[in-house]
């Protein structure tokens, strides 16, 4: 049996109600920064110190992928200088993928995209961030997954 609750008694629940829910987006969006944040370091430790140049390419990439997504999402114009640099980053990823063998060649390009993703994160929303994950891990289970082209259309540059 419910026990009736005074208008009063109501607009607490409601207040409780409110208080948990935000708490939960809180929590939620907590969460997100801190894998966003545990991505950046994954791909900078494999930038900066790995050998092993599919981890690079896979932790970096999905990295650049998400926060290209998000910068999109903030606005950011596609001349902006980081996007450029970003953009080469995309395409010094795609070209180690093509040869494993050559990080040397392509870790400053890359290293230089990191940078760039650091001075434009702050720029991006957390859902944005979120949605471009999202929308990753949806191209990646696709059949033709996610490449170079995929970032310089995301980014809104020509081939």
């Amino acid at each position: 049996m419910t026990r009736k609750l005074s208008t009063y008694g109501r607009k607490l629940q409601r207040l409780q109600q409110d208080e948990e829910q935000q708490k939960a987006e809180r929590d939620f969006f907590l969460k997100v920064q801190r894998d966003v944040r545990g991505m950046q370091i994954d791909a900078g430790l494999h930038c900066w110190t790995g050998n092993n140049a599919s981890t690079m390419v896979n932790t970096c990439g999905r990295l650049l992928y998400i926060v290209a997504f998000a910068t999109q999402d903030a606005g950011v114009s596609p001349n902006h200088p980081d996007l450029r640099i970003m953009r080469g980053m995309s395409e010094a990823l795609g070209d180690l993928a093509e040869d494993l063998h050559a990080i040397e060649r392509h870790r400053a390009s890359i290293q230089s995209g990191l940078g760039a993703i650091d001075r434009l994160l702050p720029l991006c929303t957390l859902g944005a961030l979120l949605e471009g994950s999202y929308e990753l891990d949806r191209r990646l289970h696709t059949v033709r997954g996610m490449g170079t082209q995929d970032v310089r259309e995301l980014m809104g540059m020509a081939a």
